[in-house]
């Protein structure tokens, strides 16, 4: 979900260049991130990375409420059509049984 570009370039999901920031919170205090440029305007897209030194960043986007009903939506569907499909396997392999 990240692209690197040069040698320590992140780009978050408004295709610009995170910028590194230590937390201030009591759950992690101190601890680097790597933060989407424009949360300091409340425009942000919620992409950010912790950052591990030497290992790569473990990065994080938000699901939407849209996209999260989405998902349920298409889930639910897939779901249905698993169903339907076992239920025509059993049906074929009965008229199949009752041939032979």
């Amino acid at each position: 979900m990240f692209n690197r570009g040069g040698k320590n370039a992140i780009f978050c999901n408004c295709r610009l260049r995170m910028v590194m920031k230590y937390t201030t919170r009591t759950e992690n205090p101190g601890r680097l991130f790597y933060g989407c440029p424009n949360y300091e305007y409340g425009i942000d897209c919620n992409f950010f990375c912790w950052v591990n030194v030497g290992k790569e960043p473990v990065c994080v986007t938000p699901i939407s409420q849209k996209n999260l009903h989405e998902f349920n939506w298409k889930m639910t569907n897939l779901e249905s059509d698993v169903k339907t499909l076992k239920m025509m396997t059993m049906v074929t392999f009965l008229k199949v049984e009752n041939i032979f």
